[in-house]
């Protein structure tokens, strides 16, 4: 089975509560969900928008790029499919081979 380090926690696929699905995501800058017409969900990180006044919050415009293969039926494939890549990234940044 696989696992995934996160935070110096372990979890076994398919283990994650969705509590900790929204405490990663809360941890990440710069990531949307965002969802498309067809009910499809899928985090970017790729985009761009208005630098945001850290101090108050202000209206926005964003762009957001979306790769096909990112688009999940539900919040919470969205979520794990993002958690997956960013480990898949961590691991070929410091030469592991796929988890």
């Amino acid at each position: 089975m696989k696992s995934l380090e996160l935070e110096n926690e372990v979890f076994e696929e398919g283990e994650m509560n969705d509590t900790e699905r929204l405490d990663w995501v809360e941890k990440q800058d710069g990531m949307g969900l965002i969802s498309d017409d067809a009910g499809r969900w899928a985090m970017s990180t790729s985009g761009m928008q208005n630098v945001p006044d850290c101090e108050t919050p202000i209206a926005i415009a964003s762009t957001f790029f979306v790769e096909a293969e990112e688009w999940k039926p539900s919040i919470r494939e969205a979520i794990d499919y993002a958690i997956e890549e960013e480990q898949r990234e961590v691991n070929e940044a410091v030469g592991e081979e796929d988890w």
